[in-house]
């Protein structure tokens, strides 16, 4: 069948425009799906970044940043509204004048955007148009037919990978940081919610060994450090490090392992589609099947009391515990989801996304916001958080320390 569209040239130009836009769209929303879940349609994509550049703006200013209706923006934006991106805020010169602005999950949605998802595309669609020649119908034609041919998102091989060490920490008012509190995230639990389960004195801290082998000072002073150093001759060692802050050590510490991290920070609302699974809460009489389950799947620091850091689920296929989460760090009006494992018997059957879910949702019903951990190079997991409404705040640094007059030649 012939192309109509193609056929009558410039006097279907519009038509074939908006045909071509539809394709790219499509073709984007699939680019960005492999990323990671936004929450969003691509066509409200522009209203986000022009409320990130330009902060409040009315409907109708913002209908004329973008080109669009003001029916139609309204539409959107209600849209955006409903998913808890942009609110309605009075305008300072007028308080009888409404004008809308994203809220802090919109922001930290664009900051993913901006970091991921945005360079991406534009890669991707820079890619698609290389080679374009001829006039304006001419190198129409060409881009459909190389948009049929290799889509988008089979271009992203060479438009976007994760590196997770180069993401800047959380955006706030334009300048990288992340709160203070998380800067130690270990510290603020074990000198605030957590300080029950702390060992230590002064300007250094550490789980009970019975608990957890996390470990933190206050700053990087040489009596903080000297403090540490006290902490592992008198306690048994190694202990973890986590933190954003760079790691310092004194001289009689040595650093059996490193690596770097990400901490993740739950900014959206994600509907996740329920399976036929019984999740349930874990008590004193799983004990065992969570250690053992821990001891096999290896999904961090987990030891005979750890249950006690908080709340856990799990679920059982056939009598066995198939998978578990629970809650780790608490910080004030923060906790985090941890323990997040599956027995290998039952993976692919999208366990720990709905125990992460579980887990998250538990501490929001709280009234508190969920964050978590991972490491930089798990690509697969930090997808999976972000698919549940976590974005990245901060890289973190990750080390398990020990005394040199303890730690094993190599």
């Amino acid at each position: 069948m012939n192309d109509i569209l193609k056929e009558l040239g410039y006097t279907s130009l519009g038509s074939r425009l908006k045909r071509i836009g539809e394709l790219l769209q499509a073709q984007t929303a699939d680019l960005m799906e492999d990323i990671g879940t936004t929450g969003t349609a691509v066509p409200q994509n522009p209203a986000l970044a022009a409320l990130a550049r330009h902060g409040p703006m009315s409907v109708s200013a913002l209908s004329k940043s973008l080109g669009q209706s003001q029916p139609g923006v309204t539409r959107m934006t209600n849209a955006l509204k409903t998913a808890g991106l942009v609110a309605a805020v009075p305008c300072k010169k007028d308080k009888r004048i409404s004008l809308l602005a994203l809220t802090d999950s919109g922001s930290a949605l664009v900051s993913r955007l901006q970091a991921d998802h945005w360079p991406a595309v534009t890669r991707a669609v820079t890619n698609a148009c290389a080679d374009l020649q001829g006039d304006l119908l001419q190198q129409l034609e060409q881009l459909e037919t190389t948009l049929l041919s290799k889509p988008l998102a089979k271009r992203q091989e060479t438009s976007w990978s994760f590196q997770a060490p180069a993401l800047p920490a959380f955006a706030i008012n334009g300048k990288a940081s992340a709160p203070p509190a998380f800067r130690r995230a270990i510290w603020s639990a074990l000198t605030t919610r957590q300080r029950v389960f702390s060992l230590g004195e002064g300007t250094a801290l550490r789980f009970d060994p019975e608990i957890g082998a996390f470990a933190a000072t206050k700053d990087d002073r040489p009596e903080s450090l000297a403090a540490l150093s006290a902490l592992l001759r008198t306690r048994s060692g190694p202990v973890m490090l986590l933190q954003a802050d760079e790691i310092a050590l004194p001289d009689d510490l040595t650093a059996e392992k490193t690596a770097t991290g990400v901490l993740l920070i739950k900014r959206r609302s994600v509907t996740v589609h329920r399976k036929d699974f019984k999740i349930q809460p874990l008590g004193d009489t799983d004990h065992a099947d969570m250690l053992a389950l821990a001891e096999l799947t290896k999904p961090g620091p987990f030891f005979r009391r750890t249950p006690e850091l908080g709340t856990f689920w799990g679920l059982r296929i056939d009598g066995q515990l198939a998978a578990m989460a629970g809650e780790r760090l608490k910080l004030e009006g923060h906790t985090e989801v941890s323990g997040v494992c599956t027995h290998p018997d039952h993976r692919g059957k999208g366990l720990a996304k709905l125990l992460s879910a579980r887990v998250a949702e538990t501490i929001e019903a709280r009234g508190e916001v969920p964050f978590l951990h991972a490491y930089a190079d798990n690509e697969g997991a930090i997808k999976l958080y972000q698919n549940l409404g976590f974005d990245i705040l901060t890289p973190v640094n990750v080390a398990v320390v020990n005394s040199r007059d303890t730690a094993p030649v190599l």
